[in-house]
């Protein structure tokens, strides 16, 4: 069978050209394809659609998507049926079964949106991929969805053809055979619409006076009997975002690939090449820039996005920056010194920001395959990425790049940033260097990895510390050092969890054991080290207060208890555990020990762990900048261990208890 495409660009501008359906049609960027479309937002090889009489079968190949319908697809395939728009780059196609009697259009035009027919032009530039279809009037709306993945194996079998037409079977072929027989005249569009299927329908809104779309016809079968699809609508695209596009596709066109290769990322000369190729561009557009554009910094930013990581790179490399947070391609924010601040920095659109975030994956063998709408890895150098894409993520691909520190944190540095001050700092030092096993609390990104890595500074040079982390943040600086990291858990060493890294880490001989973070069963284990002889272990918890990181790690460790209805883990915590660090991180941004507090054992009638602090900061207020005010305080109470301080000689005669 033949089927009428309807081909309509963001311009206005339409044309229609009847493809030969037996086998698959391929519709690309390459000049192989069935339906070729010139446009750097269309793949190659972008969508593989199969035709058989209830309707189509359309497989997305492309990069970066197609919408089918309602339906997002990423490398995926879905059934749709005939009149369906279907978005490939900045082009909308229609398919609908030919007319057998009418005869093809040998001239082909291109009609523009006020129905002045034309010669075909070139293909439009690039322009931005369209939104989601607004729902039918009437019609209950159905949002976008990433469709279920359809291997090409499990392809539904073609009805048996009706009495009078060509079967669709015969002759299929694998996509990019040749096809036998003569080739087909090449199609084109009359004055007047011959096929009724397009001139009896009526003209959808969102279309445009000059495109038409037919609805379903009833005579579908039942799996196609659904409302018809909802017209498109175009996003609209600020000049800014037009232009880098276009400074992109011409980019493409000028160089050749091994210039556009994203392995010369560092290669000073290639993007000093890149650069001077936009600058010559950006001479030649001139009128077209924004008020107060920076020429220069465009041309950076265009060849970073070109062969790197676009705005991620430096803020990679800025060694204050501490997370970054993209938004959406234009919304950028970094944190340093605990504050969040936007960046003056940007993408040109969401697929750029797609390629950036490949490029950064790459290392860790993700991919952005649209199979799943969270990805998330670990990288070289303490670099925990995590990204939402769409259509869960309505403003595009959400980026979060959490960087571990370069260099451990020393307590003097952190007593010098005033996150506490040298009573504390010397109490806690004397009570990591008296082997006390130590808990430290608080919430994301209060710091717990920092003050626990500065308190790692006060082992002994001869002691054998093993760290158990998922991620490699802690960079602790020992001559006797074992660093475990766990594999992930879709890795090629699946079941080596945390859990059974510390398990693994008592049979190593430890006289320490430190876990990077304790999140789930792995806290039994912890548990079961520091009675085992490995005295002055810690780890971190997430917590709000000391109270609640007890009840937090009682409850993780009962998660890996054999008997986890007992009293035991209780009573374990109570001779195990001596102190819970809590730290805080206050509205300027300022992170501060807020408490320090020694277990001291169940209390006998309420059967509950006790807690009584031994330092406490107070806030007094703010200052005119809103900074934190107030002052590390110690509340009387003097630690139970105080004399095995004195008695290791860390509390010098004459010297302060605390």
């Amino acid at each position: 069978m033949d089927v009428d495409v309807v081909i309509q660009a963001e311009d206005g501008s339409r044309q229609v050209r009847r493809l030969n359906a037996r086998g698959v049609i391929s519709v690309g960027r390459s000049p192989r394809s069935a339906l070729y479309l010139e446009s750097d937002l269309v793949s190659r090889q972008h969508i593989l659609v199969d035709v058989y009489e209830q309707g189509l079968r359309v497989e997305d190949t492309s990069t970066n998507g197609t919408l089918a319908g309602a339906t997002l697809l990423r490398r995926s395939a879905a059934e749709v049926p005939f009149g369906t728009p279907i978005v490939v780059g900045n082009y909308t196609l229609l398919f609908q079964p030919a007319d057998d009697a009418a005869e093809p259009p040998s001239n082909p035009t291109v009609v523009s949106a006020d129905g002045e027919e034309r010669p075909p032009t070139v293909a439009p530039s690039a322009l931005p991929r369209p939104a989601p279809m607004p729902t039918v009037p009437g019609a209950t709306p159905e949002p976008p969805r990433a469709a279920a993945p359809v291997r090409p194996s499990q392809r539904p079998p073609r009805p048996p053809a009706p009495p009078g037409r060509r079967s669709s079977d015969a002759g299929a072929k694998a996509p990019g055979a040749a096809p036998s027989g003569p080739p087909p005249a090449a199609p084109s569009v009359p004055p007047a619409p011959a096929a009724p299927a397009f001139a009896a329908a009526p003209a959808a809104p969102a279309f445009g006076p000059a495109f038409a779309a037919a609805p379903a016809a009833p005579a579908f079968a039942p799996a196609f009997a659904a409302a018809p699809p909802a017209p498109f609508a175009p996003q609209a695209v600020d000049a800014e975002t037009a232009l880098r596009r276009e400074l992109h596709r011409q980019l493409a066109e000028q160089l050749d690939a091994s210039a556009l290769d994203p392995g010369r990322g560092g290669d000073l000369g290639s993007r000093a090449e890149l650069q001077a190729a936009v600058r010559r561009l950006l001479r030649g557009a001139e009128g077209r820039l924004p008020p107060r554009a920076d020429a220069e910094a465009l041309a950076a930013e265009l060849a970073d996005e070109a062969i790197g990581l676009g705005p991620l790179g430096e803020l990679l490399n800025d060694p204050l920056v501490e997370e970054i947070l993209v938004v959406d391609p234009r919304t950028i924010y970094a944190e340093r010194d605990g504050r969040r601040e936007r960046v003056n920095a940007r993408f040109t659109d969401e697929d750029r920001v797609l390629v950036a975030l490949g490029r950064l994956l790459a290392p860790a063998g993700v991919r952005l395959d649209g199979r799943a709408p969270f990805v998330e890895a670990r990288l070289g150098g303490g670099l925990h990425v995590h990204a939402a894409l769409p259509p869960l993520s309505s403003r595009g691909p959400c980026v979060t790049v959490r960087k571990a520190a370069r260099a451990a944190l020393s307590l003097e540095r952190l007593v010098r940033v005033g996150a506490l001050d040298e009573a504390v700092a010397r109490f806690l030092s004397h009570s990591v260097a008296a082997r006390k096993n130590v808990l430290v609390s608080g919430g994301q990104g209060t710091g717990k990895t920092a003050l626990l890595a500065a308190l790692a500074a006060a082992f002994g040079p001869d002691e054998r510390v093993v760290t158990v982390e998922d991620v490699g943040e802690l960079g602790l600086r020992h001559p006797h050092l074992i660093a475990l990291v766990a594999p992930p858990g879709e890795g090629p060493l699946p079941g080596w969890t945390p859990r059974a890294l510390v398990h693994q880490a008592l049979r190593m001989r430890p006289d320490r054991v430190v876990l990077g973070a304790c999140v789930g069963d792995e806290a039994f284990e912890l548990l079961r080290a520091m009675h085992a002889g490995c005295d002055g272990s810690m780890t971190t918890i997430n917590a709000h207060s000391p109270r609640e990181a007890l009840a937090r790690f009682e409850a993780l460790a009962r998660s890996g208890s054999p008997s986890p209805a007992g009293t035991s883990v209780r009573q374990d915590i109570a001779a195990a555990l001596h102190l819970v660090v809590q730290q805080t991180r206050y509205h300027d941004g300022s992170r501060k020990v807020s408490a320090v507090s020694e277990v001291t054992g169940i209390d006998p009638e309420t059967g509950e762990l006790q807690l009584s602090d031994i330092f406490r900061f107070e806030r007094t207020g703010a200052d005119g900048a809103g900074r934190v005010l107030g002052a590390f305080r110690p509340t009387g109470h003097l630690p139970t261990f105080l004399q095995a301080l004195v008695e290791q000689g860390l509390v010098p005669p004459g010297g302060p208890y605390l």
